[in-house]
């Protein structure tokens, strides 16, 4: 599932969509906002990469914690996934938290 968001009900459609889907967790690629021409030319090839070569309809299907990818961004969890994955303590020490985290959730089968 792949949604852009970027509108003031963003929070209440991504939660809607976490129900509907019966999912533990989720990472929602949110509106990137520019200002340099730097970011205007790195950031687009950013999404690209990750999204453009990313099997996601199989990376969501399987357990395998290697197919755990995220943006920090936004991500967002059912209480009891992030209990049982030990929140962001678990992460702490991790330079990419928010790939540690879903790789916690693959771990645990949720």
């Amino acid at each position: 599932m792949l949604m852009y968001v970027g509108k003031p009900d963003a929070l209440t459609a991504v939660v809607a969509e976490l129900a509907q889907h019966e999912v533990d967790a989720m990472s929602v690629w949110p509106t990137q906002v520019t200002g340099t021409w730097a970011e205007r030319l790195v950031v687009p090839l950013m999404a690209f990469l990750m999204l453009g070569y990313t099997p996601l309809r199989l990376f969501n299907r399987v357990n395998w914690p290697g197919t755990a990818i995220a943006t920090g961004q936004y991500l967002l969890f059912v209480r009891s996934a992030y209990e049982i994955i030990g929140g962001h303590a678990a992460a702490r020490s991790a330079i990419v938290e928010d790939v540690v985290l879903l790789h916690r959730v693959k771990r645990a089968r949720l």
